[in-house]
């Protein structure tokens, strides 16, 4: 048994990497160095707690990284690669792990080899095999006209394609003989896993930012320390407390859930969009996806299903051509024309139409004429971008040419007269305005004469028109983009009337001239900004066409999606800020440059995309405002020694490894799972270089967090006021903190008549502080550990007015905020006029 067809995966080392990785984290060395001071001191209760606390909080940070990771391997699984096969006769699209040696593979210019195999059929194979050797340049391939089962082993190495290996021209029929560890890229050990580690996707400013505040809360802990100390008299429990009072002032200080927030987000963003068919390749990506302002999209297959049908043949006319043995055929033109310039290998959607169209006129299954054979594809002349074959008798002479491609394209190969020629161009556009596809046809049956004399001379053949029906959903799906400032346009190689029809149907602004290909390269540079800015619809551009006018469309500061699925799409996709793959017929070069892969090919699925992205901006937003909100009243009770020296130390270590246990659970589960408002596809785009927490947002969220700072230096000072007890003090003003976390928290999240279901995580976890409150309360020992006390009856009612002050506050803040976010829609939506996005506020 050879095994699935895949490499083996990478040694199970991830959690020893997470571990190591969260060893460094400056918050847990602060942990861990409060607990060895615990047990230095001798105070064994304390350090046990501590323990106990610490192995809470990394539990916690490696449940997160699992479930990070278990959405990532979803990833991976989605974006194994596929391969088309041939399987009893027909031509089957399956994951590469199901093939098996004996199987016959299609190769096609663009796509990644999955397995080792021996090229039996095919025309002009060359292979780029630099992931394999090193050597760029490409590999041109043989043929091996060797039996069924031949391995290919000596002698043979230039009629190998290996795996791994891309094919960069040419198209044929190879035979797998190697799959999995046994192929060549198997014994090399490689791994062409296209989904980053958790640990790449963590935005480095952000990671920055939170390496910065440790340094700042390093300063803060040693002038906590000495300050506390000094002003005690310098003795060794005067050190010993103005240690703790540091160690609990910069663990206070540092945001360390920052990081883990940004990956849990968009890692569970990207698994959510799985089960939309798309798959996201680089987690960052759907932040800049968010913040897409301009979409550049492919009409067929994009818009359109790629399901031709065969709408228009001309079976009027006939062509006599000359056989193999000097016998005649009559051909029926244009639609066995297009017949004979199909290659060997259906996989085209149009040729697949012409044979379905071919046995709808009761034909049967189409034949080639007899005594003809297939000869090498035809590339008539620079710039040619259709196909054709030519046909040999059984010396091998040609004795038929045929082509089709682009109407243009092909009437230029053909002589005709003036009047010919615009009589058929106005055929042409008449069909084309109808939102059809056309091909043009045409035919040579050359001599040896006339082959050696220079190029040849086709005669014209006529016209084949297709339809392409819009997709499902695609009309709304361009609503949606308009309404959220998105501007659509679209590029295309169809002829322009064919374009604008489409564009037309799906709601598209063809309002504006529509610009061609040879238009855009008469235009001066100069006119080329313009262009970009004021057309939605490209018709007959070329791959270099959509290199340059995404480049200028960035220069312009729009943010550009992207989608392709050429191999002369990859520049573009990467140009763009978000590269998106069509995942059923893109070729692997566009899919591994791409960003995002739609699976299905689905415009509607791409517009939901980018919706997501604009949910998870919108909450990673909310979550790093409730962090930074929630540190300032933790900050201002761990700093009241040291501003206030004749005070106790309000907060220990223990207690904020215990508020750990609540912020980590609140932004990463309680926060992700709230449902966006209906208004984020409402507003226009914003910039993804612009800060989570912008100047409002971050203005509100210290307010806020002053808001609970203020009533939790209230309960406890008015504690301490009355009892002059550090347990009573401390007692109120931790269970203070605790409701002020849960109000922030409450005032944090995105409410409204869209949260259809409660929020399950924020249940769990009020319960679970309700309990614990319970517990605390009822048991001497617990209270003892962390050095509580039974807050005094009579300043209940005192506490629980600081309390209902707080809560008060910051509801009313929740008051402005929504005010705030409904004139912020009102300027969004009068800024957005149909057809033109709101330009975005720099």
């Amino acid at each position: 048994m050879e095994g699935p067809n895949a490499l083996p995966p990478p040694p199970g080392r991830h959690m020893r990497h997470a571990v190591r990785t969260l060893a460094g984290e400056p918050m847990l060395l602060l942990l861990m160095g409060t607990t060895g001071l615990y047990a230095l001191l001798g105070a064994r209760e304390d350090a046990l707690s501590m323990v106990v606390g610490v192995c809470f909080v990394i539990g916690l940070t490696l449940a997160q990284q699992w479930r990070t990771r278990r959405a990532l391997e979803a990833l991976r699984a989605q974006a194994s690669p596929w391969a088309v096969a041939i399987r009893d006769g027909q031509p089957l699209r399956l994951p590469a792990r199901d093939l098996v040696v004996g199987d016959w593979l299609i190769v096609t210019a663009g796509e990644r080899l999955p397995a080792d195999a021996i090229l039996r059929e095919g025309d002009d194979v060359q292979t780029d095999e630099s992931l394999l050797t090193g050597e760029s340049l490409p590999v041109a391939k043989r043929c091996l006209a060797g039996p069924p089962g031949d391995d290919g082993t000596a002698g043979t190495e230039d009629a190998t394609l290996w795996a791994g290996s891309l094919v960069r021209t040419g198209r044929g029929l190879a035979e797998v003989r190697r799959t999995g560890v046994r192929s060549g890229l198997g014994r090399l050990g490689a791994s062409l896993s296209g989904i980053t580690e958790t640990g790449e996707v963590q935005d480095a400013a952000t990671r920055r930012m939170v390496h910065q505040l440790s340094l700042i809360a390093l300063v803060a802990c040693l002038l906590a320390t000495v300050t506390h100390a000094l002003h005690e008299g310098g003795s060794a429990s005067a050190w010993r407390d103005g240690a703790l009072a540091g160690m609990a002032l910069a663990i206070s200080l540092i945001p360390k859930e920052l990081p883990v927030v940004l990956t849990v987000f968009l890692a569970m963003s990207a698994w959510r969009l799985t089960h939309r068919r798309v798959l996201t390749r680089h987690l960052a990506s759907l932040q800049t996806l968010g913040a897409t302002s301009v979409l550049c999209v492919d009409k067929t297959g994009t818009l359109t299903s790629n399901r031709m049908t065969l709408v228009h043949p001309d079976l009027s006319d006939a062509i006599t051509a000359t056989g193999g043995s000097g016998g005649t055929s009559r051909l029926h033109a244009p639609l066995e024309l297009g017949l004979l310039a199909c290659p060997a290998m259906v996989d085209d959607p149009m040729d697949r139409a012409l044979h379905e169209a071919w046995m709808a006129q009761g034909q049967g299954v189409w034949q080639v004429p007899e005594g003809w054979l297939a000869g090498p594809s035809l590339k008539p002349g620079p710039g040619w971008t259709g196909f054709g074959q030519s046909w040999l008798d059984a010396s091998g002479r040609t004795v038929f040419q045929a082509i089709k491609g682009a109407p243009e394209q092909v009437l230029d190969l053909c002589h005709l007269s003036d009047a010919e020629r615009k009589a058929f161009l106005r055929a042409i556009a008449a069909l084309a305005g109808r939102g059809m596809r056309v091909l043009g046809v045409a035919w040579a049956s050359p001599s040896r004469t006339a082959m050696a004399s220079g190029p040849q001379t086709y005669m014209w053949g006529g016209t084949l028109a297709f339809a392409d029906p819009i997709r499902p959903g695609v009309k709304e799906a361009v609503a949606r983009c308009r309404e959220a400032g998105i501007r659509v346009v679209m590029l295309t190689g169809d002829h322009v009337a064919t374009a604008r029809a489409i564009a037309e149907e799906a709601g598209l602004d063809a309002s504006r001239p529509s610009i061609e290909g040879p238009e855009l390269d008469a235009l001066d540079p100069e006119d080329w900004p313009r262009a970009v800015a004021d057309t939605s619809v490209f018709a007959r551009v070329r791959p270099e066409h959509k290199l340059r006018l995404v480049t200028l469309l960035k220069a312009r500061g729009e943010r550009v999606t992207m989608t392709g699925d050429g191999v002369n799409d990859a520049p573009a996709l990467l140009a763009a800020d978000v590269g998106v793959a069509m995942g059923r017929r893109g070729a692997d070069v566009a899919r591994e440059t791409a960003d995002l892969i739609l699976l299905d090919d689905d415009f509607p699925a791409l517009v939901e995309a980018i919706s997501e992205g604009r949910e998870v901006r919108q909450k990673l937003s909310r979550a790093a405002a409730f962090i930074v909100s929630a540190h300032i009243p933790i900050a201002g009770l761990a700093l009241l020694p040291a501003v206030a020296p004749s005070l106790p130390l309000i907060l220990q270590p223990i207690h904020l490894v215990l508020l750990e246990l609540i912020i980590d659970p609140s932004c990463t589960l309680v926060i992700e799972a709230d449902r966006p408002s209906t208004e984020v596809m409402r507003r226009p785009p914003h910039l993804s270089d612009r800060p989570l927490l912008e100047a409002g947002t971050l203005h509100l969220a210290l307010a806020r967090g002053l808001m609970g700072a203020s009533g939790c230096l209230a309960a406890t000072l008015l504690t301490w006021g009355a009892t002059a007890s550090a347990e009573q003090a401390r007692t109120a003003g931790f269970s203070c903190l605790g409701a002020t976390l849960v109000m922030i928290l409450l005032v944090s999240r995105e409410t409204g008549k869209h949260q259809k279901r409660p929020n399950v995580p924020l249940v769990v976890l009020i319960a679970a502080m309700g309990s614990a409150a319970l517990i605390f309360a009822m048991t001497p020992g617990l209270r003892k550990a962390l050095h509580l006390g039974n807050l005094n009856p009579d300043l209940g009612l005192p506490v629980g007015l600081c309390i209902t002050m707080t809560l008060g506050l910051l509801g009313l803040s929740r008051v402005f905020e929504a005010r705030e976010l409904a004139q912020n829609a009102d300027r969004g939506k009068h800024g957005a006029s149909p057809g033109q996005p709101g330009r975005i506020r720099r």
